[in-house]
């Protein structure tokens, strides 16, 4: 949130249970490491952290060469393994989560990467930018559509879902 902070919500009580501080700006995205006991959030200090649920602290920071441009959108591949930064400076970062290093940089947005995803079955990392296109970047495909503000997908990877600057759902089917 606009606090620097991550909280962790029950959500049959409506209360905040943990609240885990580390940033030093915005934190825009978050994701449940895949075995759900940690996860990564992404700020606009420019910095993903690793948080453990169970431990109650923050366990790794990723950090690019420059903090100019924010990171907006964070998700995990199938095992873990790899982290996926979504930033402003129009890149993902490809992290090893073990070895808390950059392992890769991905481009083709002209704009800031404000959403990310990664399919349920690792086969596909599918961005949303405001250069109003949609990347799967495994397999190359690019859809058109508004500024995406924030992306999913069904468990079937034959369609992404999309909110953006129209005010308007979209589903727009990729190929497999």
């Amino acid at each position: 949130g606009c606090d620097c902070c991550a909280n962790v919500w029950d959500v049959r009580s409506g209360q905040c249970v943990q609240v885990f501080q580390g940033h030093d700006a915005d934190v825009n995205g978050v994701r449940f490491y895949p075995s759900g006991d940690a996860f990564a959030t992404a700020s606009d200090d420019g910095t993903i952290r690793l948080f453990d649920l169970r431990a109650d602290r923050e366990v790794a920071v990723y950090r690019k060469d420059s903090v100019i441009f924010g990171c907006n959108a964070v998700d995990f591949s199938l095992s873990g393994r790899l982290l996926f930064g979504g930033y402003s400076d129009h890149v993902i970062h490809v992290w090893d989560v073990l070895k808390e290093q950059r392992v890769a940089i991905l481009y083709g947005h002209e704009n800031r990467i404000s959403s990310l995803y990664t399919s349920p079955d690792g086969t596909a990392v599918c961005t949303g930018s405001w250069d109003t296109t949609l990347r799967d970047f495994c397999s190359g495909q690019v859809g058109k559509v508004s500024h995406v503000f924030v992306l999913t997908c069904p468990a079937s990877m034959l369609q992404l879902i999309t909110g953006g600057a129209d005010e308007a759902v979209a589903v727009v089917g990729f190929k497999q």
